[in-house]
């Protein structure tokens, strides 16, 4: 009985294929006959495949992880070196100034900047601010209250009066101070901050 049917058929199947793009071709409709399949069978076979909409499959192909997210905008907004990012921690190394001796006629004081290598957890973290560095000048610094981990980065030695500034640096352990671009994007990076700290909460 298919065998009668089989012109008709594979009319209504090239239809399909002019109007709605069908998977079938002649030879495919042919083959399913053979094969003992009913009409009804033959038409849901071939019936094209509908497509995710282009808005789907954009959202699909641009998705990227969060913590990728944060990278690039960290690169972007902080002045370091040798940045990366984890799932729950941000590490960077920079070159920190520390004021030694006392003051001169002029208000200043003598400083040395060791090289020190941080961890900053993104769990619980907390902007404290971001202001200018110094009056006039375009460099912003980022104040951070979270849990820090400092070490000096080069081993190298100091003398006592100032190993001591540094241990006393290292000591702070519940705040840092990161100097950001002076075009640093502002706006995105207190969002990626506290998207992770939420992230970053949710799976301790």
């Amino acid at each position: 009985m298919f065998k009668t049917l089989r012109p008709a058929l594979t009319l209504c199947i090239a239809l399909l294929q002019l109007e709605a793009h069908a998977t079938c071709s002649r030879e495919d409709v042919d083959h399913y006959l053979d094969k003992g399949f009913n009409p009804d069978q033959i038409t849901v076979l071939c019936q094209p495949t509908v497509a995710p909409s282009t808005g789907q499959q954009t959202n699909q192909s641009t998705a990227i992880p969060s913590h990728a997210t944060l990278t690039d905008v960290l690169t972007q907004s902080l002045d370091v070196k040798n940045l990366s990012v984890s799932d729950t921690h941000i590490y960077y190394t920079h070159r920190h100034c520390l004021a030694f001796g006392a003051k001169t006629q002029q208000g200043t004081t003598k400083q040395f900047c060791p090289m020190f290598d941080y961890t900053i957890a993104l769990e619980n973290l907390e902007i404290v601010s971001i202001k200018k560095k110094k009056l006039f000048t375009k460099e912003k610094v980022m104040t951070l209250k979270t849990q820090v981990s400092k070490q000096l980065s080069n081993g190298d030695t100091y003398k006592q009066l100032k190993q001591k500034l540094i241990d006393q640096y290292i000591a702070e352990e519940d705040t840092v101070q990161i100097p950001l671009h002076a075009d640093a994007p502002l706006k995105k990076l207190t969002e990626e901050l506290s998207r992770e700290q939420d992230t970053t909460g949710q799976k301790s």
